[in-house]
């Protein structure tokens, strides 16, 4: 397994956060066990990123890990965990060529009148075949001229742009015709909440990805055990995963040292908040599901909490799972 580059994120010692934002968390627990309380809440939204760059270059830096992970070429057909309020990252990779694009949610988040726009600026960035960061260059071994311009074409581009002007993000109204042919007409599928037996067909995808959601998947064990099924042999799971405590607490990791009566006032009822499993019970679900991680690029803290301090199913983390507090990470489905 590779482990890729290590980041060691710069904070002061013992850095503490405010407490209005673990305030709100608690406020928003309690809220979530009164009458009405999930509706409020999931008005909210997932407060996630709208903006065509911020989809456009997380795509991008997912074809040069895949890239780096073994992949030959941009996959062919997508599928997407937690996308969230927005299908940015899936409407790249259909201007990019993949010929299909299923996004799963747990909440339907994302709507269509929120994606025309979006889809003409990716449209754009791709056209001018823009790098996802300065100094960086674009992913032509990726993702060649020849794939470029056949995938850019307004006639292959038009049903997914009638689609998102036309209707709202359901899985009943969110299918077009399959086709067989990347360079014709290519498949949007927005499936929320959504099932682990009955929301993809069985070897149907090359690539699952997710940017910053994993993390919010209470049983990420079945999961990965349905991303395994999903994949074709051969194919990819690369999930950016964020292990925060989301405001949960004062230090980036303090939610390991939430007992379990404190996490139940935090959370509530609400359909997801995070699942506090740090980064080696990621990698060990995956390998237990047949996934075998291929690339690993932690990003580490030193601010957080000390061991002392971590509530009892915790206290036995090793030490480089108590300092990451992100991972790309990349597995393959064997051939």
């Amino acid at each position: 397994m590779t482990t890729g580059d290590e980041v060691t994120l710069q904070h002061a010692r013992c850095v503490e956060g405010p407490r209005w934002p673990v305030a709100k968390q608690v406020l928003a627990g309690l809220v979530s066990l009164l009458p009405g309380g999930q509706r409020i809440l999931a008005a909210r939204g997932t407060g996630g990123h709208a903006s065509a760059g911020y989809h456009y270059g997380v795509w991008l830096r997912q074809l040069r890990v895949l890239q780096e992970a073994g992949a030959s070429h941009a996959p062919l057909d997508v599928a997407e965990v937690g996308p969230g309020d927005m299908l940015g990252i899936g409407l790249a990779a259909l201007l990019s060529g993949s010929r299909s694009y299923v996004a799963v949610d747990a909440v339907p988040h994302a709507r269509a009148m929120d994606h025309s726009d979006l889809l003409d600026e990716v449209h754009a960035l791709l056209s001018r075949r823009e790098a996802a960061d300065p100094g960086a260059e674009f992913p032509i071994d990726m993702l060649p001229s020849a794939r470029l311009d056949a995938a850019l074409a307004p006639e292959r581009i038009a049903p997914v742009r009638n689609l998102l002007s036309r209707s709202r993000m359901t899985d009943q109204l969110s299918r077009l015709a399959v086709r067989s042919d990347a360079a014709t007409s290519p498949t949007l599928r927005y499936v929320a909440p959504w099932s682990s037996d009955s929301s993809l067909p069985s070897e149907s995808v090359d690539l699952v990805c997710s940017q910053a959601a994993m993390e919010h998947v209470d049983d990420y064990e079945a999961c990965y055990a349905a991303q395994a099924r999903w994949l074709r042999p051969g194919g990819f799971a690369l999930h950016h995963v964020d292990f925060d405590c989301h405001w949960t607490a004062r230090r980036w990791n303090g939610h390991w040292g939430h007992g379990d009566a404190a996490w139940r006032v935090l959370r509530g009822r609400r359909p997801y908040l995070i699942n506090k499993a740090p980064c080696a019970w990621h990698l060990r679900a995956m390998r237990d599901h047949g996934l075998q991680p291929v690339l690993v690029r932690r990003e580490y803290r030193e601010d957080g909490i000390a061991r002392e301090a971590l509530a009892l199913r915790y206290r036995d983390l090793e030490d480089e799972d108590l300092r990451t507090a992100a991972a790309m990470i990349v597995a393959r489905k064997p051939m």
